[in-house]
């Protein structure tokens, strides 16, 4: 499940039937009332995934006061979307559910989305209720996977390369250890690692943007999705199949931005290389200068001889 401004967003989140599934986080600001489009994809590479559709369904939303909502899934097209209205400042927990069995297991997919109504002025540093600047995190919730914010995020905050992110997985409001936990890149860098005791799985953000110099865009941001399974013992009947244990996964997705230090790198290899170049001429010059000799006329004088 993907988050956009638009029903034109960037194509990428969803859920598949390879127990892969997406989900985008968005960020906006301003007064009154904002308007959310969550669109459902599926796939397991940010980029490829594709429009998926799901009838009958909807989005369950948790606000950070604890106050729940739902808003339909409608099928435009080949893709089902939501539109989502946010009152007030703070994160939101939105998710999409989906149950099947196969052989003898549930599996329950779970596209999570964190929905944001933020305040970019002072660059975020606001003088809200610092419990809004918290994660919105379901006590009621069987399976769920939450980015940990970091000590200073505000309202308004990016992920830069070369940082950590880190994940959460919590089930009933416990963190659930040995979850495994799946981080892939824009790009299709990808990495796997089990949750630790904490419930909590980290990834440092590589670098993965070299465009050339010219054509440098700080704004530039690529998406990472991210995805955690745990199997379980829980057996029991879903649409009179019975099942001897259950498999969860549930996924997310967010966006990260280029690190000031790779524009300034950039900067001081063109720096470098400028001073490199005019010191490399500025030698030959002078050495060119010391070896060039100055015509002197020497006269012979017969009559001393």
């Amino acid at each position: 499940m993907r988050s956009e401004r638009s029903a034109k967003g960037d194509r990428s989140g969803g859920m598949n039937e390879a127990n892969e599934a997406t989900a985008m986080s968005g960020m906006s600001f301003g007064r009154g009332p904002t308007v959310k489009t969550l669109a459902l994809r599926m796939g397991a590479e940010p980029l490829g995934a594709k429009d998926e559709t799901l009838t009958d369904s909807s989005v369950q939303i948790l606000a950070n006061d604890g106050a729940r909502s739902s808003a339909p899934l409608v099928n435009m097209g080949d893709a089902s979307r939501a539109k989502i209205e946010i009152q007030n400042y703070g994160f939101y927990n939105a998710a999409v559910t989906r149950k099947a069995v196969h052989g003898r297991f549930l599996d329950v997919q779970i596209a999570q989305a964190e929905l944001l109504k933020g305040a970019m002025a002072h660059g975020g540093h606001s003088d809200h209720d610092p419990k809004l600047f918290k994660p919105t995190m379901d006590d009621k919730a069987p399976f769920e996977l939450i980015r940990e914010h970091g000590p200073d995020e505000k309202l308004w905050t990016t992920i830069r390369s070369g940082e950590k992110a880190s994940f959460l997985v919590r089930s009933y409001g416990a963190p659930v250890a040995g979850a495994r936990v799946t981080f892939v890149s824009q790009e299709g860098w990808r990495k796997v690692v089990e949750t630790d005791a904490n419930g909590r799985a980290e990834f440092t953000l590589i670098r993965d943007y070299f465009p050339d110099w010219a054509d440098f865009n700080r704004r530039h941001s690529g998406v990472f999705l991210v995805w955690a399974k745990k199997e379980t013992p829980e057996a029991g009947v879903y649409g009179g199949q019975d099942y001897a244990a259950t498999r969860y996964q549930a996924s997310l997705s967010g966006r990260y931005y280029p690190s000031p230090a790779d524009y300034e790198s950039y900067g001081y290899g063109v720096g470098i290389v400028v001073f490199v170049t005019a010191f490399a001429g500025l030698s030959i010059w002078l050495f060119r200068q010391r070896r060039r000799k100055c015509f002197k006329e020497i006269v012979f004088n017969e009559k001393l001889a």
